[in-house]
């Protein structure tokens, strides 16, 4: 995960420091996919920019889920 965010993060980024997470998360070595097991439930946190999001029930993994923006709690 560490090579992922550094290669992100010099390549400039997706603008969005959530959307960069999620992408890490959709990478074939992190997110399991396959078979019987999936990674049905994500969330990911970006203290810097206050954001929060989640998904749950995407197929055939989190990653193509139906991202939605939580209300920042803190």
């Amino acid at each position: 995960m560490e090579t992922l965010v550094e290669s992100l993060a010099s390549q400039g980024g997706l603008g969005s420091p959530a959307k960069e997470l999620v992408q890490i998360l959709a990478d074939d070595g992190i997110e399991a996919r396959s078979g019987e097991i999936v990674t049905a439930y994500s969330n990911v946190a970006c203290p810097n920019t206050q954001e929060i999001w989640y998904t749950f029930g995407g197929y055939p993994a989190a990653s193509h889920g139906n991202w939605q923006k939580l209300e920042w709690p803190w």
